[in-house]
C-alpha cells in the first residue's frame, strides 16, 4: 500500500539506526503503517553517495541521530535528513531530545521539517512527517 500525500506516493521507506533492535523496531513502526520498511544495514557510504542511492530506493525515510557509533555512518541524522531534504526527498529525523543531540542539530533545523521524540513515534507522527516536508518541497511550509 502507498500513501499518497499532497500528490506524492510513499510506499518504501528506508530506516537508518546503527542500532540493529531500533532499526527493526522502526521498520515493524513502519509496516505497522501499511509501508516497505526498508532496514538500511550499515556501514552506510558517504553522504552524497547514501543521498543519491536512497533517492533511488526509498520513497521516503525515517533516521535516528545518532549514527556514528560502530562505524555504521560517517554522518548523523541530522546531517542526512538535510542531505535528503535539499534533494527533495521526504525524511524524519527521530531523537531522544537530550541537550547534546539538539545542540548538533541545531544548525540543520532549516533542513528539518520533522523532528520527532523517539517515543513518539509511531504510523500517524510519521505521516505527519512526511506530509511536512512534502508541503514544505510545495512551497507551503507548516508553522511550527
Amino acid at each position: 500500500m502507498a500513501l499518497n500525500i499532497l500528490g506524492q506516493n510513499i510506499s518504501r521507506v528506508k530506516v537508518i539506526d546503527d542500532d540493529p533492535s531500533a532499526r527493526q523496531a522502526m521498520a515493524f513502526t513502519i509496516t505497522d503503517a501499511n509501508l516497505e520498511a526498508l532496514p538500511a544495514e550499515g556501514p552506510l557510504p558517504k553522504l552524497a553517495t547514501f543521498v543519491t542511492a536512497t533517492k533511488k530506493q526509498a520513497d521516503a525515510v525515517v533516521s535516528d541521530h545518532r549514527l556514528k557509533k560502530g562505524h555504521y555512518a560517517t554522518f548523523n541524522g541530522a546531517e542526512a535528513v538535510a542531505g535528503l531534504y535539499n534533494a527533495g526527498c521526504p525524511a524524519v529525523l527521530c531523537t531522544r531530545w537530550s541537550t547534546a543531540d539538539i545542540d548538533a542539530i541545531r544548525r540543520y533545523i532549516p533542513f528539518i521539517p520533522s523532528l520527532i521524540s523517539i517515543d513518539e513515534v509511531n504510523p500517524d507522527t510519521i505521516a505527519t512527517g512526511f506530509a511536512r516536508c512534502i508541503s514544505e518541497f510545495k512551497n507551503a511550509p507548516v508553522p511550527s
